[in-house]
């Protein structure tokens, strides 16, 4: 190659500022020179805002701290109140169930049935409820009254308005009084009170307390009605406040009708309740003739196999020794000591070995007499209630001003 040649290719050097000075060259097309000497490099770009991570991180976690522990107790709160609502729930259930009891011993079937239902709508598991509502429809559809089906329409017949002078059915009224025909001295009275409410007002409430008395005891007393004795005594109230006997009979009828609610239920409940009647009033019953006394002895009978049943001997002793003072029936003897040796026995069985396989439960000598072959003794018939005593006159006329 010639020299000439060789020069052209070489690349030529321009003054730009002055002399000795040469423009930078850009070889293999790479950025300019950036004026540092070589094998140093740039120094680091300063960062900014490098504290916002980790500052919004651990805000972020208290956050989530916050949040979690504020669920958490919201939920404990709602449990909480959950608990308690259930509690006071199951409390309206059982007070519900208690008051449907004491309608159904009062004979308020339709009242009691009202309850049960509420019951088992708040609770269809509620299993007590389940049987009284069983029992309280049971008695509604036995005692309801059918309709008569007539083949052809009759007119409707309206009572026919008593047209006496007031003063002559006052007179009526007295006179039913005297002669204690309960039934139709209020009957009198009250269509007396319909016809004219304020004659004689305050005579008419007495003669109209008088009446609804007695005739309340009578029914508790005399025929069996409990219900409508109770419902009588009931009306007496409404004019006066009753005497201590009435109230004492009204306790005993009440007390006769939750010991019927508890037969063949509970044995032990049921023979509580005759006991406290049976006593005092052998011969009252609820209109089967079935008294008192028979009932408390059944019942009793009763609760005493579920104990030996159990092996309780000891309170199977005591109630034995309470059926056998009550009724005074040389029957019961056998058993009473049979049961004796058995407590004995069943005492210091308990000191020994509790390891030791129980025995098989051992028979009384002899079954006790059915109640429903005895019959009250006559010396314990009820009081009969008599008329108001001479002491307490049936108001009279009061003169006309």
């Amino acid at each position: 190659m010639s020299e000439e040649t060789l020069n052209e290719t070489q690349p030529m050097q321009t003054s730009a500022a002055g002399a000795g000075e040469t423009m930078p060259t850009r070889l293999g097309g790479g950025e300019p020179s950036s004026g540092q000497p070589p094998g140093e490099s740039a120094p680091a770009r300063k960062r900014r805002f490098s504290w916002v991570g980790p500052v919004l991180i651990g805000w972020l976690i208290l956050l989530g701290v916050a949040t979690f522990s504020g669920y958490r107790g919201y939920q404990t709160a709602v449990a909480d109140r959950i608990v308690q609502q259930s509690t006071q729930a199951v409390e309206e259930l059982d007070t519900q169930y208690e008051l449907g009891l004491q309608d159904f011993a009062a004979r308020e079937y339709e009242l009691a049935r009202q309850r049960f239902e509420y019951i088992l709508d708040q609770d269809p598991n509620y299993v007590k409820a389940i049987e009284m509502l069983a029992r309280t429809l049971a008695i509604i559809q036995a005692t309801a009254t059918p309709t008569p089906v007539t083949p052809t329409a009759t007119p409707t017949l309206t009572p026919t308005p008593d047209l006496r002078d007031v003063e002559e059915i006052f007179s009526t009224a007295r006179a039913a009084m005297e002669d204690e025909d309960w039934d139709a001295a209020i009957s009198t009275l009250l269509s007396l009170r319909k016809k004219d409410p304020a004659y004689r007002a305050v005579d008419v409430d007495s003669m109209l307390y008088v009446a609804f008395r007695y005739r309340g005891v009578y029914k508790i007393l005399n025929t069996g009605e409990l219900e409508g004795g109770l419902l009588d005594l009931s009306q007496a109230e409404r004019f006066g406040p009753i005497d201590s006997d009435a109230q004492s009979y009204a306790n005993f009828a009440r007390l006769f009708g939750i010991g019927v609610s508890f037969w063949e239920v509970d044995w032990a409940q049921a023979a509580y309740y005759f006991g406290q009647v049976a006593p005092y009033l052998p011969n009252m019953h609820n209109g089967d003739n079935w008294y008192a006394s028979q009932r408390y002895i059944e019942a009793m009978q009763n609760y005493i196999d579920q104990l030996v049943a159990g092996r309780d001997w000891c309170e199977a002793q005591i109630q034995m020794q309470a059926l056998s003072n009550f009724s005074g029936d040389p029957q019961f003897e056998p058993t009473q000591t049979w049961l004796d040796d058995q407590c004995s026995k069943g005492s210091k069985d308990d000191k020994g070995d509790d390891d030791k396989e129980p025995e098989a439960t051992p028979t009384p000598p002899e079954a006790t007499p059915s109640p429903e072959e005895t019959t009250p003794p006559e010396e314990t018939a009820p009081p009969e209630e008599t008329a108001p005593p001479e002491a307490t006159p049936v108001p009279t006329e009061t003169p006309a001003p």
